[in-house]
C-alpha cells in the first residue's frame, strides 16, 4: 500500500501494533505490566525493521513511551547507559569519525593498494585489510563502507572505466562489490565493537549469565575469520572473475594520491518443541542455520538480534551447550548472515545502490557462499573453540 511507503504510514502502523497489543485481553499468570512492556517491545522491532526514523531516534521514543506510561522509573530506564560496553562503543564511534575526517583511512586504504594493487584479487585483498584495519575502532560497518571502502572502490573502477552506465561493471567492479560485503560481514563477526549490534549480543548476553570481552570474542573468531578472508575473495575470483586480471597502474595512482594527500597529520518457541531432546551439540547446529537464513526475512540485523538472539541462545543453553561458547557463536552469526541479501545489512544496500550487480546474482552468490561460511565457522571454527576450552 502507497501509505506505508510514507515516513508517516510506516509511523501510523508502529503505533497500530503496540497500541493493539498493549489494549488486548492479558494472558492469566502474566503480569499486566510486562504485557505491556512487550507491546513496547514488538512496537520497536517492527520499528527498527521497517524504519521510518533512524534507530536512536526510534530507541529514545520507545525510553520515553516506557518512562511516560510509568512501567519503568527514569532511573531503571537510563541504567543501560551505566553499561561500560555502552560507553566502550560509544567511544569507538568517537574513533572512528576521526578516521574518516582526518583522511587516515583513506590513506592507509590506498597504501594497501600501492603493496597489493598489481592485480585485481590484489585490490580485493587491499580493501578487505583495510576494513579489517578499521573494524575494531569502527562499530558502524555502515559507516566503514560508505565512508572509506565504497570510496576506494569507486575509485577503482572509474580508473578503469568498470561503471554499470557503460555495461562494464563486470571489468573489475562488480567483483571488487562481492568482496567487500561478503568479507565484511566476516570482518564484522570477528570484533566486538566492529558492528553496532554486537555490544547489544554481550549485553544479552551478560544478562544470561554471560560474561563476553573483547579479548573473548576476538580470540574465538580469529582463526575462522581469517580464513573465510582469504578464502572468499579465491572462491569469486575463480567463480565470479573479474574481465580485468592485472592492474598494474593501481599502485602508481595509489602511490600519486598518499602524495597529494601530504605528511600524516594527528588523528582522535515453535524451534524450541522441534529440537526438544536433542543433544545440545547438533540442536547448536541446526538452531544456528535457522537463526542465519531467517535474516532472509529481516532488514535489520539489529532487529534480528532483538527479536531472536536471547531465545536462540536460552534454548541452546537449556539443552546443555556450553553458555560461553553459545553465548558468542550466536553472537558471531548475528554478523555473518549480513552478506545474504541486498537488504540484509548497511554495507549491502550501500554497494547494492551503485548498481553493479543484478539482484538474482546478488542473492545467488549471497546463498552460495553462505554454504562455504558456514561450514568453516561451524567445524574449524569448533576445532578452534576446543583448543580455547569454550567446550
Amino acid at each position: 500500500m502507497s501509505i506505508l511507503k510514507t515516513r508517516i504510514g510506516r509511523m501510523l502502523l508502529i503505533l497500530l501494533i503496540g497500541i493493539s497489543i498493549w489494549f488486548s485481553p492479558v494472558p492469566e499468570s502474566i503480569d499486566p505490566r510486562a504485557w505491556h512492556l512487550m507491546a513496547v517491545f514488538a512496537a520497536t522491532v517492527i520499528g527498527l525493521i521497517i524504519s521510518p526514523y533512524p534507530l536512536g531516534a526510534l530507541a529514545i521514543f520507545s525510553l520515553t513511551v516506557v518512562a511516560a506510561t510509568g512501567l519503568l522509573s527514569i532511573k531503571e530506564v537510563l541504567a543501560g547507559f551505566a553499561d561500560p560496553i555502552i560507553w566502550m562503543i560509544a567511544c569507538a564511534f568517537f574513533i572512528s569519525r576521526s578516521f574518516i575526517k582526518t583522511g587516515f583511512s583513506r590513506r592507509v586504504g590506498y597504501l594497501f593498494i600501492s603493496k597489493l594493487g598489481h592485480s585485481s584479487l590484489g585490490l580485493a585483498y587491499g580493501l578487505i585489510l583495510t576494513d579489517l584495519l578499521f573494524a575494531p575502532a569502527m562499530p558502524s560497518t555502515a559507516a566503514r563502507c560508505g565512508g572509506i571502502i565504497t570510496p576506494l572502490f569507486r575509485s577503482i573502477s572509474d580508473v578503469y572505466e568498470s561503471n554499470p552506465e557503460q555495461s562494464t561493471e563486470r571489468k573489475i567492479g562488480a567483483f571488487l562489490v562481492q568482496c567487500i560485503v561478503q568479507c565484511d560481514a566476516i570482518i564484522c563477526a570477528m570484533f566486538l565493537t566492529s558492528m553496532a549490534g554486537n555490544p547489544m549480543i554481550g549485553k544479552l548476553a551478560g544478562e544470561m549469565g554471560i560474561t563476553i570481552t573483547w579479548v573473548s570474542w576476538a580470540l574465538a573468531a580469529i582463526v575462522p575469520g581469517l580464513l573465510s578472508l582469504t578464502i572468499i575473495p579465491l572462491l569469486l575470483y575463480r567463480f565470479y572473475p573479474p574481465e580485468l586480471k592485472k592492474t598494474p597502474e593501481m599502485r602508481t595512482l595509489a602511490l600519486v594520491k598518499l602524495k597529494e594527500m601530504g605528511p600524516m597529520s594527528w588523528f582522535g518457541a515453535s524451534i524450541a518443541g522441534s529440537v526438544q531432546g536433542m543433544n545440545w551439540l547438533p540442536m547448536m547446529g541446526i538452531l544456528l542455520l535457522a537463526y542465519y537464513y531467517s535474516h532472509y526475512m529481516m532488514a535489520s540485523a539489529i532487529a534480528h538480534i532483538s527479536a531472536m538472539y536471547t531465545i536462540f541462545v536460552s534454548i541452546t543453553i537449556a539443552a546443555g551447550a556450553p553458555p560461553m561458547l553459545t553465548g558468542l557463536v550466536f553472537g558471531m552469526f548475528s554478523n555473518l548472515y549480513m552478506a545474504t541479501t541486498h537488504y540484509s545489512g548497511g554495507p549491502a544496500a550501500i554497494l547494492f545502490g551503485c548498481n553493479f550487480i543484478p539482484l538474482t546474482t546478488w542473492w545467488k552468490i549471497g546463498f552460495l557462499i553462505s554454504l562455504v561460511v558456514i561450514p568453516i565457522w561451524l567445524i574449524i571454527g569448533s576445532a578452534w573453540w576446543s583448543v580455547l576450552g569454550f567446550w
